[in-house]
């Protein structure tokens, strides 16, 4: 048991260490990252907050399917964000 628990923390500091190289070789851009949390945000604000105001009227399947397309387009945009915002050296 000993010697599998020393086997393990030896794998996990070398892990840690290759790791840490790693990261040494990426700079994070912040607005870009600030940036793409906020249209995931806004996309999670477009669902819980703006949809339930239409609901039990006429517009709430027009109002769905505008969502539905925004929610699309947001994630891509933070996607593409969050990919901008990680760069390597």
């Amino acid at each position: 048991m000993k010697k599998q628990l020393i086997v393990l923390l030896f794998h996990i500091l070398l892990f840690s260490k290759m790791v840490n190289k790693e990261m040494k070789k990426l700079q994070f851009n912040i607005s870009y990252l600030i940036s793409s949390i906020c249209s995931l945000v806004l996309a999670g604000y477009l669902w819980l907050v703006f949809l339930p105001a239409y609901e039990f009227t006429a517009a709430y399947e027009f109002a769905k399917r505008l969502i539905s397309v925004l929610t699309v387009l947001l994630v891509l945009v933070a996607g593409i964000q969050f990919f901008l915002a990680i760069r390597r050296k």
